[in-house]
Order: C-alpha cells, then sequence, then structure tokens
C-alpha cells in the first residue's frame, strides 16, 4: 500500500518520497496472492526527535530536562538566537540539537516559535493559501525528524513551478522548506534534499479537495496535512510523468503515480519494505507470496501482469501465476494482475 504520503506518503502516501519519504512495511496476511498490501509509498525512516527542554521567553537559558547542564542563548541585533553549547542558530532553517523546530525565521504565531520550539497547532490552510503576500501555507514538521504534520506559513524562497525540478532547504526533509513557488511543495528529493519535484497542494477544501488536470486525484495524506495532487495511472501502461512508477493500493483501489526509489535493485524478487522500492512495473509483496523470495527480506518486487496475457512476466517455473490486484471487481482496473504463488 501506499504508505505515509496516511495514505501516509512520507505513512501511507508522499510520508508521499522522503526520499521521499508521507510507509508501511510489507506484512503477509491469511488471504493469499491477491493481497498486495506490501509498503509505503515513501519512505520517511527518520526517528521522531522529542525534545524535553523548556525556554522562557523573558530569561535567555535554557535547561534540558535530559542533562544536568545548562545552556547559554544570545540574541543578536537580526534577532537571531544562538545556543552556544551547540553553536546552533535558531532561525536558519536548519533543525539542530535542542531544537524542536526551525523555518528560517524568529516569528511567534507561524507553528515555530521564535525560539524554534513547536507551537503545535496548525497556522494555515494549504488548500486555500491563505498566508500573508510573500509567504506560502506549506506542510511542515511540528518537531525535528517528523514527516509533514502540521501546516505553517513560511517565506517563498524560489518560484520553481509545478513538475519542475526543485531542492529542498535546509536539513529537515519534512520540514517544507523549498524553492517551491506558492501552492507547491517539494518532494521526492534525493538524501541530498536534490532533485526532488515541485508538487502541487489540493485546492478546494478537506470534503472537496481538487487538482487540475483530468488524471490528477487529490490524496490528503499525513491525517490531513499534506494534501497534494498526485497522478492516476495504469500500472500495466506505467504511464507516469517525471519518470514515476505506477503503484496500487489494494485498499482504496486506486493506482497513483510515485518517485522509485530502488536502493535494492528494485526488480524480481529484490528486497523492498515499501512499494516505490520496486522500479516502475513492479510492486512490492509479502514475502510468502514471491517465488524464491529470500528469507528475512521484508518483501520482494514482483511484476505486473495482464489477466488476458500470457503471464511471461512471472516466475512460471517456480509455480507463479498471474493473480487478480483486486479481489473483487474494480472497474477499470479489472484486467490488471500482479503476479504470485496461488
Amino acid at each position: 500500500m501506499i504508505a505515509s504520503i496516511s495514505r501516509n506518503f512520507a505513512s501511507s502516501l508522499i510520508a508521499l518520497v522522503a526520499s521521499a519519504s508521507l510507509l508501511a512495511g510489507c506484512n503477509g496476511d491469511d488471504t493469499g496472492a491477491t493481497n498486495t498490501d506490501s509498503a509505503s509509498t515513501t519512505n520517511p525512516t527518520t526517528t521522531v526527535a522529542e525534545s524535553d527542554s523548556t525556554t522562557s521567553a523573558t530569561d535567555t537559558t535554557t535547561e534540558s530536562a535530559t542533562d544536568s547542564t545548562s545552556e547559554t542563548t544570545t540574541s543578536d541585533l537580526t534577532g537571531t538566537t544562538t545556543t552556544g553549547s551547540t553553536g546552533s542558530t535558531c532561525g536558519d532553517g536548519t533543525v539542530d540539537d535542542g531544537e524542536q523546530c526551525d523555518d528560517g525565521n524568529n516569528d511567534d504565531g507561524d507553528g515555530c516559535a521564535a525560539d524554534c520550539t513547536s507551537e503545535g497547532d496548525s497556522m494555515c490552510d494549504p488548500y486555500t493559501q491563505d498566508c500573508p503576500d510573500g509567504q506560502k501555507c506549506t506542510s511542515s514538521n511540528a518537531m525535528a525528524g517528523d514527516f509533514w504534520n502540521i501546516n505553517i506559513c513560511i517565506e517563498v524562497m524560489g518560484n520553481q513551478t509545478e513538475g519542475s525540478s526543485c531542492t529542498v532547504l535546509g536539513d529537515e526533509p519534512g520540514g517544507g522548506i523549498d524553492d517551491c513557488d506558492v501552492g507547491l511543495i517539494c518532494l521526492f528529493a534525493d538524501e541530498e534534499g536534490m532533485n526532488g519535484t515541485c508538487t502541487a497542494f489540493c485546492t478546494g477544501d478537506p470534503d472537496n479537495g481538487m487538482c487540475e488536470g483530468a488524471k490528477a486525484f487529490c490524496v490528503p495524506a499525513n491525517d490531513g496535512f499534506l494534501p497534494i495532487c498526485l497522478n492516476s495511472c495504469d500500472p500495466l501502461l506505467q504511464d507516469c510523468p517525471f519518470d514515476h512508477g505506477c503503484y496500487g493500493d489494494s485498499e482504496d483501489g486506486s493506482f497513483l503515480c510515485f518517485k522509485p526509489d530502488p536502493k535494492e535493485g528494485g526488480m524480481d524478487n529484490d528486497n523492498c519494505a515499501f512499494d516505490n522500492a520496486c522500479l516502475p512495473g513492479f510492486q512490492c509483496l509479502p514475502p510468502e507470496v514471491v517465488a524464491e523470495c529470500e528469507q528475512g527480506f521484508d518483501g520482494c518486487c514482483n511484476p505486473f501482469c495482464a489477466l488476458d496475457g500470457d503471464s511471461s512476466e512471472c516466475n512460471l517455473n517456480a509455480g507463479e501465476v498471474c493473480s487478480a490486484f483486486y479481489m473483487e471487481d474494480n472497474p477499470p482496473w479489472d484486467n490488471v494482475g500482479i503476479c504470485t504463488l496461488p
């Protein structure tokens, strides 16, 4: 399944590639070959860092609840706060040790306070882009290491358009700071934050999310904090733009485009823990339904196939067959199959 993109891309979606990253592992069950409950489309594998430090708004001393030492912070004339013992700078867009967030400024009321502690509640609507001029509403992280679980206003840092290559700025892949224009967020970036794709937020509202284009599909990923427009697709044609792969979700009956992240090959019988760990044309399946999937693998990539075809994509000698991807009728995907053991 497509992951945290809950559908979290980073968890079920688009938690869409922190390579995204939106994330569920390939867990097998007893329903057999047609269960494709495989993996998350996005792969945010970072651990959420929790901070127990408290900062006084009127004092310049920060005390850590987990450390007996205290750190002295000083503010320069620009309003930038620096933590002396670590050399970190609050307001530079990089979440350093002792910071819960860093949105690139020292303003209160935008989801990340002036002292780089999380304010907890979202402050804007990504559907309507209701931030002041020169800012955009994006999906950010409430704490360091989180992925897209709060909506905040940030300064527009670039003018890259939808579908253009983009860069995640700072060292937080789920922080939402990038060089995309208003209404867009940089997703699918690599581990260096480069080579992402500017992806449109849905318009409308949470009850009626809308996207432009005949094949665009609004996915309210990450518990609704990352409402993004993804392209629907045909897994047999692999007709996604931007070299993305077409991956299926057996739970909601859809096929959506996502950027491949094949860290371990991404082809027949290669190890995978997420759908987009497989190359276009393949889907991550539970090990027990894939012939010759090595013991200990999280899952294995196996190819799509047409039910009215010759099943030549499947490992016929090892007993695989072309099984219906969906256990129940699901037009127009009734001819879509996946190679599995019977």
